[in-house]
């Protein structure tokens, strides 16, 4: 048995960060510090919207931005994973979403309420159409949160072409480009894997400008990203109302004379009018009625909150 001294370890290590720095040496590019704060943003987004695929909590980590050419991206395919190409008008080029193996099988088990395997446990084979057509609507949902993530920077949309198993189909760039990936680490019910982008470089160029300086203000005229992220939370979150189907004015000394047992009637009759409230706010004009099942019901029929003379005072 070969045994490797430290010294050649360590001068291994060397030669392996010379040949890197020269092979960079060859690209004249610039690097852009916004794909830093996309890949963050993309990951906030996929951890709110992959929930509703998968249907349990996800976490997403971003990882890192790599500038690598081509050649080097292509060797560092995954062994298994679903390869999704897609095109977009504002970009000077196609993009790759690769995501891995092991988080579509399990995304899928997931969301067919299947038993979870350990991926030791899954057998080393082709995926199947269910499952290569389930890969490329998991890439769909990823480049749906790269749109809103680059909204901060320019309005862009994607538009996926093909979904691939075979690395060997994908046809990105010349080997020798320069292209710009993107790693996100996703966790489901414990299963790791992992999503890349991949964009050449070149392909950036009309967005170019505006990601390579860090702005967080000036969104695109007619959007505001932070009103986007801000509504998505308000309408996951839940909130109690209250129905109010009767006022009835009482004297004091009435109500001062209540005992248990006591009754009074309220004016309330199939489409008598009810008011819907939010703590003290009115929301909602309604009528009342009956369901089928007997249980007493109100229809909203106009709104409250959004009547501009109600707003005005």
């Amino acid at each position: 048995m070969n045994a490797v001294s430290p010294t050649s370890a360590a001068s291994s290590a060397k030669d392996s960060l010379i040949e890197e720095i020269i092979r960079m040496s060859d690209f004249s590019f610039e690097r852009l510090p916004m794909l830093e704060v996309l890949g963050e943003r993309l990951c906030e987004l996929l951890a709110e919207s992959l929930p509703d695929l998968v249907g349990v909590f996800t976490e997403a980590t971003f990882e890192q931005v790599q500038y690598l050419p081509m050649s080097q991206v292509a060797e560092d395919y995954p062994e298994r994973a679903v390869f999704v190409m897609a095109s977009s008008p504002h970009l000077a080029g196609d993009l790759l979403v690769i995501v891995e193996a092991p988080l579509v099988l399990t995304a899928l088990e997931l969301a067919l309420g299947g038993r979870l395997k350990e991926d030791g446990a899954r057998e080393k084979r082709e995926f199947t159409a269910i499952e290569k057509g389930f890969g490329g609507r998991f890439a769909k949902l990823v480049l749906r949160s790269l749109e809103q993530s680059f909204s901060v920077v320019e309005r862009v949309s994607f538009e996926p072409q093909r979904v691939e198993t075979n690395p060997e189909a994908i046809v990105l760039a010349q080997q020798q480009s320069l292209c710009v990936r993107l790693k996100t680490s996703i966790s489901l019910a414990g299963l790791k894997g992992a999503v890349h982008v991949v964009i050449p470089y070149d392909a950036l160029e009309p967005v170019r400008p505006r990601l390579g300086k860090v702005f967080f203000g000036t969104p695109v005229e007619g959007e505001n990203p932070q009103r986007e992220v801000i509504e998505t939370h308000i309408e996951r979150a839940s909130v109690d109302l209250e129905v109010v189907l009767a006022t009835v004015a009482l004297e004091i000394a009435r109500i001062m004379n209540w005992r248990p047992g006591d009754t009074f009637e309220l004016p309330i009759r199939e489409d008598s009018e009810a008011t819907i409230f939010c703590g003290e706010v009115p929301l909602f004009g309604a009528v009342t009625g009956k369901r089928n099942n007997g249980n007493v019901a109100v229809q909203v029929v106009r709104e409250l909150f959004l009547n501009k003379d109600t707003a005005d005072d």
